[in-house]
């Protein structure tokens, strides 16, 4: 299966609903796109193997993104490797007019699946680090700022917990924010040597169910 797509407009291709060509027999990847990050999802038997990408990659560039998959499944793109439950650090291709071909592999080895990625041109890199105002816990965020694209020099710690690294560009990393922080408090960011540390208002989210014969405004 081949779906060719600019990354940096994701949501708006799917919105327009235009069609991809799948190969006879496997089912087309689910694409979505939400807080600067792209997941492509591939069926496979008693679940999906998703791979995590930030959605304003370039071609040369280097980047960090996550593979979720039972153990034993690999994600490949040329003679990169992204193994299960890893983060993992690519580059971007110069890619023709397949885009950046993604094929998935099963324990055995087998090709069960591939897209075709079409990385967006290339944006202006950022020169200082920037925090958003307002996050929420356990929600991914992004900090702004003069990365590497390699999740492992990156540290950043919400109130001193550390945040999890989900993906990286060379613009911009994306977390998960930790649990257990709320209020105002500080975001630490260390990046290859770099220090920069601001302001942050962190929101806790609980849901419960409303009482048996609760009234509308109690819902």
């Amino acid at each position: 299966m081949r779906v060719h797509i600019r990354l940096s407009l994701l949501a708006a291709v799917l919105a327009a609903g235009l069609p991809s060509v799948a190969r006879a027999g496997a089912p087309t990847p689910k694409l979505t796109a939400a807080s600067g990050l792209v997941h492509v999802a591939f069926e496979i038997p008693n679940g999906l193997a998703t791979a995590i990408f930030p959605d304003d990659i370039a071609v040369g560039e280097t980047f960090s993104g996550t593979f979720e998959a039972p153990a034993g499944f690999v994600l490949a793109q040329g003679s990169q490797r992204a193994k299960a439950g890893r983060t993992f650090v690519w580059r971007v291709p110069a890619t023709g007019p397949e885009g950046m071909l993604l094929v998935l592999r099963d324990r055995a080895g087998a090709d069960v699946g591939q897209i075709a990625l079409k990385p967006p041109t290339a944006s202006a890199q950022e020169t200082a680090f920037r925090v958003p105002a307002m996050i929420q816990t356990g929600r991914p965020f992004p900090v702004h700022g003069p990365f590497d694209g390699r999740a492992s020099t990156t540290r950043v710690a919400v109130g001193r917990k550390p945040a999890t690294v989900i993906a990286e560009s060379v613009r911009r990393a994306i977390l998960r924010a930790p649990a257990g922080v709320v209020g105002v408090t500080s975001a630490a960011v260390r990046e290859s040597g770099r220090r920069f540390t601001g302001d942050v208002r962190s929101l806790g989210l609980d849901v419960t169910p409303a009482e048996p014969g609760a009234g509308r405004v109690e819902r």
